[in-house]
C-alpha cells in the first residue's frame, strides 16, 4: 500500500488566521496557506490536498464555491469550513454544494481543532486506501476477465462442448 504524506490547505483572506492555523496544525500535517480562493483553486488542482479548511467570507469567492471545486477535482479531500458569522444560507450550502465535513466557528478552540484535522487527516488515508484497493480489484477483474475469454476461445476452437447437462430446471436457467 501507498504510504500518504496529506497536505492540509487552509484558505483565509485574513493572513492572521492563515498564520495561526499554519502554526496550530505544523506538527500535523504539511500546511499550504492561502489568503487568495482563486489562488487556493489552483492548488487543488496541481496537488494532492488531504484535508482542507477554507473560509466561508472571502473577497471574490465564497468558500462554498472553493470547496465545491473541491468536490469536483479531489472527492476524497475532507472539507472543512471555517466562518465567523451564524449563516444558516451559507451553512446549508456548504453541507449541499462543497459537502463539508465539518462547520468550524472562529473563534476556534485549539484542541479540538487539532484532534478534528487528525480525524480528517485518518478519514482521508481510509478512504485513498480503499479506492487503492478498488483499483487492484478492477485490474484483476479485467485479468481474469481476459484469461476466461481466452479460455473460451481455445475451448471452442477444441470443439470441446461445454453445455451443461442437467435434469434440474433451476440448474438450466
Amino acid at each position: 500500500m501507498a504510504q500518504f504524506r496529506e497536505t492540509v490547505l487552509v484558505v483565509d483572506d485574513d493572513a492572521k488566521v492563515v498564520r495561526s492555523l499554519r502554526a496550530a496544525l505544523a506538527d500535523v500535517a504539511p500546511v499550504v496557506g492561502l489568503t487568495d480562493p482563486f489562488e487556493a483553486v489552483k492548488v487543488i488542482r496541481d496537488q494532492e490536498v488531504g484535508l482542507a479548511i477554507v473560509d466561508q467570507r472571502m473577497p471574490g469567492m465564497e468558500g462554498t464555491d472553493v470547496l465545491s471545486t473541491m468536490v469536483e477535482v479531489s472527492p476524497d479531500t475532507v472539507r472543512y469550513l471555517l466562518t465567523g458569522y451564524a449563516d444558516l444560507e451559507a451553512m446549508t450550502r456548504a453541507i449541499n454544494e462543497g459537502h463539508i465535513h465539518l462547520y468550524i466557528e472562529k473563534p476556534w478552540d485549539l484542541e479540538r481543532l487539532r484532534r478534528d484535522v487528525a480525524v480528517g487527516l485518518e478519514a482521508y488515508r481510509k478512504s485513498r486506501r480503499q479506492n487503492d484497493e478498488v483499483a487492484l480489484l478492477r485490474s484483476a477483474w479485467a485479468e481474469l476477465r481476459g484469461e476466461n475469454e481466452a479460455l473460451r476461445i481455445r475451448v471452442t476452437s477444441l470443439g470441446v462442448d461445454v453445455s451443461l447437462v442437467t435434469n434440474n430446471p433451476e440448474m438450466e436457467r
